[in-house]
């Protein structure tokens, strides 16, 4: 075999070493962009459906009836008819409270074109949360009167509204939990969503700024069903 036709072959044989590694790293490119375009599709699937389970029907409240800081009758009728969301708070919380009162406040100006919406805070401390200590609260945070409710109520029906008709946990601390730094309260820090059949429709971490967006969109679609 002369030089030139050895030379010859050497430049053949690497010219298909370099197709045959062009042709597999094409491959992997398009099976990487594949799985990254089936991830991306699976993300915003699920994304999709866990907006849809945040508006599932979970059923009609009982009814209840507590009283605002200017002493209007708060009741399952009284909201009849229109959108709301419920928290429960006292104003001498300290933890997750007035993380969950600057929520309130987003959702009152970020839905302020919503006529028929209520927001209605629930002292769950109303030996202590009087009428007019709750109203100095809702001052505190630009709580507008006619949209934004803060509501009082004995005990024994606060509690049984909270944990029975919406399954939040309310409940005076144990001193074990005290000596865990826990305050005297301890209650759930989530909004509920309830549409205008006093029918309850999502749950949102009241202390979390992704969630309570998630709950703007919701209050929106619910707008929209109606």
């Amino acid at each position: 075999m002369t030089p030139m036709t050895r030379g010859l072959l050497r430049g053949t044989l690497f010219a298909m070493v370099a197709l045959g590694a062009a042709f597999s790293l094409y491959h992997f490119v398009l099976r990487d962009g594949a799985a990254r375009a089936g991830q991306q599709q699976a993300g915003q699937q699920q994304a999709g459906e866990q907006g849809r389970q945040s508006l599932i029907d979970r059923g009609e409240l009982p009814p209840f009836t507590f009283l605002s800081t200017t002493g209007q009758v708060v009741s399952r009728e009284e909201l009849r008819g229109r959108t709301w969301i419920v928290d429960f708070i006292f104003t001498t919380c300290a933890g997750t409270c007035p993380q969950m009162s600057k929520n309130m406040q987003r959702l009152q100006r970020e839905l302020v074109g919503l006529a028929d919406l209520r927001l209605v805070s629930i002292t769950c401390d109303p030996e202590t949360d009087t009428q007019e200590r709750l109203a100095g609260y809702a001052k505190q945070w630009l709580a507008e009167p006619d949209r934004w409710l803060f509501v009082t109520g004995k005990s024994a029906d606060i509690q049984r509204f909270a944990q029975q008709a919406l399954g939040l946990g309310v409940h005076q601390s144990t001193p074990e939990e005290m000596a865990q730094g826990a305050e005297r309260i301890v209650h759930s820090q989530r909004f509920v969503l309830v549409d205008p059949r006093a029918h309850v429709r999502g749950y949102y971490d009241g202390t979390d700024d992704a969630a309570v967006t998630r709950l703007l969109e919701d209050v929106r679609r619910l707008q929209s069903e109606r």
